[in-house]
């Protein structure tokens, strides 16, 4: 709590180097399929899309529609997993159960 509690009331320090190599038409290729549905939200894949075109990293998703593929890709991936529902219609996902701990 200290710790945490010390970075936050620290500065943000500008690293200066401006951004480049960003994936702009990738952006804009999630953002405007998102834009012509009716939902309100993206899903975690097209996030991690979106934070890598910016060259923020983040941890791989792989979409998978059983339990077969869900562990073949875990299996392939590396263990600890986290498995999750990804539907729109689903915002909070542990309402529903939707997540899990693939840990072997």
């Amino acid at each position: 709590m200290v710790d945490f509690s010390k970075k936050q009331s620290a500065p943000i320090e500008d690293s200066g180097a401006p951004l480049t190599d960003l994936d702009r038409a990738g952006v804009k290729t999630v953002l405007t399929k998102l834009l012509r549905t009716t939902v309100l939200c993206c899903l975690g894949s097209e996030a991690v899309r979106v934070a890598n075109c910016y060259g923020i990293p983040a941890c791989p998703i792989v979409m998978t529609k059983t339990v077969e593929e869900a562990a073949a890709e875990a299996d392939k991936m590396g263990y600890s997993v986290v498995l999750k529902i990804a539907s729109p219609e689903i915002l909070h996902k542990t309402d529903v159960g939707g997540l899990k701990d693939g840990m072997k």
